[in-house]
C-alpha cells in the first residue's frame, strides 16, 4: 500500500504563491505516493482558522493519511500541531525562523514562536537549510536538511548562447534576475544589489 500523505500549505492554491511546493506534491505518485492538498486560507484571521482546523479535522478523518505534512512553520505548522493526531511533518523554508525584514516586530516574532511551539509536536522536521537547522530552539536530532529540489525537466543544462537567442537577449549584457515576490525587503533585494555593483 502506497504511503498516504495529507499536505498542509498556507493559501488558496491558486497563482504564484507556494507553487513550487504544488509542484513537489503533483511529483509524488510517481514515487508511489498518494498526496492530497489541503489549504489553510488565513494565518492572520483567528476566525478562519479555527474554521480551517475543523476543517483539517475533518480531512483527516475521511482520508486517514499516515502523515500529515506541513508546508511551512508559523500558524501553518501550529495549527497542524495543535489538531493532528497523525505523524506530523513540518518544513520550515526560511521566514518562519529566520529574522523578518518588512513585517512588524510583533507579527515576525508570533511567527517564529508558533513555528517553535509546533516542532515539539512533530515527528520529523525539514529544513531547506543548515541555517534554518541552527535557528530551532530544540528537536534538532529529529531535522533533516533538504533543499528544495530543481524539476529538471524544466530547467536543465543549455547553451547560454542559444536560450539568450531563444529569449531575445543581448548575448554579451550581464544580467542577474532576482525573484523578489511580494517582499523585495524580506528577500534582501538590498544584498542583491550591492552583490551587482
Amino acid at each position: 500500500k502506497p504511503y498516504n500523505v495529507l499536505f498542509v500549505i498556507p493559501g488558496y492554491g491558486t497563482g504564484p504563491p507556494m507553487v513550487f511546493v504544488r509542484r513537489q506534491v503533483r511529483s509524488l505518485p510517481q514515487a508511489g505516493v498518494d498526496s492530497h492538498i489541503f489549504y489553510l486560507t488565513s494565518r492572520t484571521a483567528p476566525w478562519v482558522i479555527w474554521t480551517c482546523g475543523k476543517m483539517l479535522r475533518q480531512e483527516i478523518h475521511r482520508l486517514q493519511p499516515d502523515i500529515v505534512h506541513a508546508q511551512y512553520g508559523t500558524m501553518t505548522a501550529l495549527t497542524c500541531a495543535l489538531v493532528v493526531k497523525k505523524p506530523l511533518v513540518i518544513t520550515y523554508r526560511g521566514s518562519d525562523l529566520n529574522p523578518s525584514i518588512g513585517l512588524s516586530w510583533i507579527r515576525s516574532a508570533t511567527g517564529k514562536v508558533c513555528s517553535q511551539i509546533a516542532a515539539l509536536a512533530a515527528r520529523h522536521i525539514i529544513c531547506v537549510s543548515s541555517q534554518l537547522r541552527e535557528r530551532l530552539w530544540g528537536r534538532k536530532k529529529r531535522v533533516t536538511v533538504i533543499p528544495n529540489g530543481v524539476d529538471t525537466t524544466i530547467f536543465h543544462p543549455r547553451r547560454q548562447q542559444d536560450v539568450r537567442q531563444e529569449l531575445g537577449w543581448d548575448l554579451d549584457e550581464r544580467i542577474v534576475l532576482f525573484n523578489a515576490g511580494n517582499g523585495a525587503t524580506g528577500k534582501r533585494q538590498d544584498l542583491v544589489e550591492g552583490g551587482v555593483e
